[in-house]
């Protein structure tokens, strides 16, 4: 049974992603089914919305600051989280599976000797048991997985899991670390954003297109059907794999 539970909250630019707070209002939930408490943990420099974190039902929040860790770096995001995690006696762990969190999950299960899942889309509580579905060959199968290890790191698919309310006026211990060395063996130097288009991980409408659409000459009538809608431009897969769409779009 799980003792502690963790959401790790992805910011962008001192700003915590909705995908951040899907995370906590998952392990939120998770933690009132267990009779639990969820915590949650950033790391930045200076994120701007961090009072937010505290209406989604999360308890404590972690928030890790560095100058140099404004952006993303795997090698100093991953040992400072490992480092809590062990230091606090966490046994699960949840974050979303963006780019971010497909890299730093596997990162962090080999530092915590930890079980990892990937793209989770429900979480249930079975007896004093978490029960993961996770989608597999593409969708056309649901598996329902538990894992045996004492620690758990887990994905969830973004826009699938809600961020809900639970209290708008609560009020999160927030606990500041100001970390002195950090390894930047790696890190992300920049990001570069496709001007005047919605990111589909965080767009709440999206336009996709398929194969059914013959050939990327044709793809104007989904942009001007995305922008009619105020959403995104997604594509297929197949559409993505012919070159036809950036992968940046891809859905499903």
């Amino acid at each position: 049974m799980s003792s502690k539970i963790l959401a790790i909250l992805e910011q962008r630019d001192g700003i915590i992603k909705r995908a951040g707070f899907e995370a906590a209002s998952a392990a939120s939930k998770l933690a009132i089914d267990l009779k639990l408490s969820a915590d949650a943990l950033v790391i930045g420099d200076s994120i701007s919305n961090l009072d937010e974190i505290s209406k989604y039902g999360i308890q404590k929040i972690h928030y890790l600051k560095h100058a140099a860790l404004t952006n993303y770096s795997s090698s100093a995001y991953s040992e400072a989280i490992s480092d809590l995690v062990k230091e606090s006696d966490y046994d699960t762990i949840i974050l979303a599976n963006t780019t971010l969190g497909k890299d730093l999950a596997p990162r962090l299960c080999i530092k915590l000797d930890a079980a990892c899942l990937v793209d989770c889309i429900k979480i249930n509580v079975t007896g004093d048991e978490l029960v993961f579905t996770r989608p597999s060959y593409a969708g056309k199968a649901l598996l329902d997985i538990k894992l045996l290890s004492k620690k758990k790191v887990v994905t969830i698919r973004p826009n699938v899991f809600k961020a809900e309310i639970v209290n708008a006026n609560a009020k999160s211990e927030v606990i500041v670390k100001e970390l002195t060395e950090v390894n930047l063996r790696s890190r992300v130097t920049s990001f570069k954003k496709s001007e005047g288009k919605l990111d589909v991980a965080e767009a709440d409408i999206i336009v996709s297109g398929g194969r059914g659409i013959k050939g990327p000459e044709n793809f104007h009538l989904i942009e001007e059907l995305a922008e009619a809608f105020g959403g995104a431009v997604g594509a297929s897969r197949a559409v993505v794999d012919a070159g036809w769409r950036p992968h940046s779009e891809q859905v499903g």
